[in-house]
């Protein structure tokens, strides 16, 4: 009986790590709708400091370096936060939580040797982003790999392989590439290059991630459970929430949140992404749904024609699809706790 229960726990665990890489893979393979134009990088990077402290830990020292009159970059804004914070987690995870971060902004000018010599890329002005550690660095064997989709050298369960291949896919599409630099014991650096915006200087800062739109409803303390197993969206959605007055839990997992929400703690709203591994989170939000019938929620989902997540849930149910921004975000937390019957989107 006990190996038998030894073998059903591993086949569970197997199938899970299977559901988390399919669910990479499908954002990798998707091409999720771009959004692309001016992106200022000293933007971004001053947008995500709250959360690239966050990620690093109190035992990593963070340095920003962010050069003046930088131009703006024609890209995807989204795209470069997820891949920013991807390299700063990566960087975490590679100082074991005790080191020296680095990340960094500035401007140079290639010729065809230059930019052969810096990885590849057509002669003229480009604009960088660079993070740098002070971890374990990569072996030969492993730096001519690590963009390779699906290669990793965390343990099962713990990376699918896509972080890096997503990363270069980011500066591969707005015209660029990334080049990485690392050996055994000097920690690695990664550098995005992005052709530089024809004309002028930087273009007008948008709004910082975790910054209040002015049409956004702030909270008065409403406490909201946040269920993502990808530390860094739940991360970005805690961080946001917290900025707008909400009073905000959060689990990495099926059964965690579904621990938190049969618990005693009041809850006026869960957030869940519905493609979670192994319990996900529309059957998670059932169960707590039988136990607490007034819940309301907000499930997130990356297919554009998954309409059913929210729908089978009744009223105080609603869906809303990546990528959305985090004004939109928030704007649906404030109409769900209002009341408001929303449409699926």
């Amino acid at each position: 009986m006990a190996e038998a229960e030894q073998l059903i726990d591993r086949t569970t665990e197997a199938v899970q790590n299977a559901a988390a890489a399919s669910r990479h893979i499908l954002t990798f393979a998707r091409r999720e709708p771009r959004s692309d134009g001016p992106v200022d990088l000293n933007a971004v990077v001053a947008g995500l400091e709250p959360l690239i402290r966050g990620a690093a830990g109190d035992g990593i020292a963070l340095t920003l370096d962010l050069a003046d009159d930088l131009k703006a970059v024609t890209t995807d804004r989204n795209g470069i936060e997820n891949a920013l914070m991807n390299l700063v987690v990566n960087a975490r995870d590679a100082m074991q939580g005790a080191g020296a971060l680095t990340v960094a902004t500035g401007a140079c000018r290639f010729d065809a040797a230059g930019a052969a010599a810096a990885g590849g890329g057509a002669p003229g002005d480009y604009v960088w982003l660079l993070v740098r550690d002070t971890g374990e660095g990569l072996s030969d064997a492993v730096r001519v790999r690590a963009f390779d989709a699906y290669f990793t050298t965390k343990p099962a369960g713990k990376g699918t392989g896509l972080g890096l291949a997503m990363t270069a896919d980011v500066a591969r599409r707005a015209g660029g590439w990334v080049r990485l630099d690392s050996a055994p014991g000097a920690g690695a650096t990664f550098t995005l290059y992005f052709p530089a915006a024809e004309g002028g200087g930087p273009s007008a800062p948008p709004s910082p991630v975790v910054d209040a739109a002015p049409h956004c409803p702030s909270g008065s303390g409403e406490r909201i459970l946040v269920v993502e197993d990808e530390v860094v969206v739940r991360s970005l959605i805690v961080e946001v929430l917290r900025d707008h007055g909400y009073a905000v839990l959060e689990a990495a997992d099926g059964p965690e949140g579904l621990g938190i929400l049969i618990g005693e703690a009041p809850l006026d709203l869960v957030i869940s992404d519905i493609g979670l591994p192994g319990l996900g989170g529309r059957e998670m939000t059932e169960v707590a749904r039988a136990r607490r019938p007034d819940l309301k929620i907000l499930l997130i989902t990356g297919h554009v024609q998954d309409d059913s997540g929210a729908g089978l849930l009744g009223a105080g149910a609603a869906l809303i699809t990546k990528p959305f921004a985090m004004d939109v975000l928030v704007a649906r937390v404030g109409a769900i706790l209002a009341g408001v019957t929303m449409t699926l989107s």
